[in-house]
């Protein structure tokens, strides 16, 4: 007997190559896909990461070419996916997924180099507004705003910063991260993501300094993992302003 298609009663197709007991669920494939797929995307980011020419030290080591723990981005990939399937079903879930390792491996970048690249925030900021003019949440409109506000206050913010203190605080990748939060969480959800990524910053900040914070402090601070992690909690849990 041939292959054929079968549909069950809940309309989910099966395909069964003899027609008899083997029986594959394409539905449930899907389902896990994302999952299985974790560890092959956190090794292939883990690999361009560290092949990546180092354009800036930052706090892997005083040159910021440390290597990445063994299993770290695999494990952080995995985590994403566990994480969004508690609030996100079906094939959502890939978009959701695709978005936190995006912004994990832009995290991590600037983590290593303080640099956000391009080539990852543009094509995240497209891809939000695609999805929203497919009628996708925000809404279009929204998206649009959203990403015009964005990079338009965190680069006068970091301009207006240069000018009084005579050195970058908010650099434009920053600013191109932000207006990827407005694309793809909307204008009104802005003021959640700067709350929780300022919060979230002021926290580490103490951390490492044991609870001082001293106003003179020169030190650069990389602003993309806490601006990511702020986006990624906006885009699963919503806006709390």
């Amino acid at each position: 007997m041939g292959a054929e298609f079968e549909s069950n009663r809940n309309g989910a197709y099966r395909f069964n190559p003899w027609g008899e007991q083997m029986v594959v669920e394409l539905y449930d494939i899907a389902r896990y896909a994302p999952v299985l797929a974790a560890p092959f995307v956190g090794s292939l980011m883990a690999l361009w990461i560290v092949q990546r020419p180092m354009e800036r030290a930052g706090y892997g080591s005083p040159s910021g070419d440390a290597a990445l723990p063994p299993g770290l981005v695999e494990l952080s990939c995995v985590a994403i996916v566990l994480w969004a399937a508690t609030v996100v079903t079906g094939w959502p879930l890939w978009i959701t997924c695709l978005v936190g390792w995006t912004l994990l491996c832009l995290a991590l970048v600037d983590y290593r180099q303080f640099i956000l690249p391009d080539v990852i925030s543009l094509p995240l900021l497209v891809a939000g507004l695609i999805v929203a003019a497919s009628g996708g949440r925000p809404g279009f409109a929204d998206a649009v705003i959203g990403a015009t506000v964005g990079f338009g206050a965190f680069s006068a913010v970091g301009w207006l910063y240069a000018r009084l203190r005579g050195r970058e605080g908010l650099g434009l990748g920053d600013a191109k991260l932000l207006a990827v939060a407005g694309a793809w969480v909307g204008w009104a959800a802005l003021p959640t993501v700067v709350l929780l990524a300022s919060v979230a910053a002021l926290v580490a900040a103490l951390g490492r300094s044991g609870g001082v914070i001293r106003l003179d402090d020169a030190r650069p601070v990389a602003f993309g993992p806490y601006l990511g992690f702020a986006l990624w909690l906006t885009l699963l849990y919503g806006r709390f302003l």
